[in-house]
């Protein structure tokens, strides 16, 4: 239809399946201040916008127990994506919680930074 979004398909009847764990990583583009600090406290990344996978993500559960586990209730105002937030990082001083397999090359490539966490 010309002029409207059309409603993305529900995926009625089907059923998610666990196939294995993976760890999430935070990371940040190279040369992000948080990079500069000795010692570093969760919190500290509230400084930044943070990117977090959107409610429907399937690990967005693991990243909301994960900020807990830290003492951070929710993220102030998140950024809630997936798709755009490589280009995002890349140029700006944020955070992004997502995990390590999707951004397993980018470390390798040193095109991003893992904080340790």
């Amino acid at each position: 239809m010309v002029g409207r979004t059309a409603e993305p398909e529900k995926m009625i009847g089907l059923q998610f399946e666990q196939l294995y764990t993976e760890r999430l990583a935070l990371v940040v583009r190279p040369g992000h201040p948080l990079l500069e600090h000795a010692s570093l406290d969760l919190r500290q990344i509230l400084d930044y916008p943070v990117i977090v996978p959107t409610p429907e993500d399937i690990i967005r559960p693991a990243v909301d127990r994960f900020l807990a586990s830290h003492g951070i209730g929710a993220v102030g105002r998140p950024i809630e994506s997936s798709d755009f937030s490589r280009s995002f990082l890349s140029s700006r001083d944020a955070a992004w919680i997502i995990s390590f397999g999707v951004v397993a090359l980018d470390l390798a490539a040193s095109a991003l930074v893992e904080l340790p966490f």
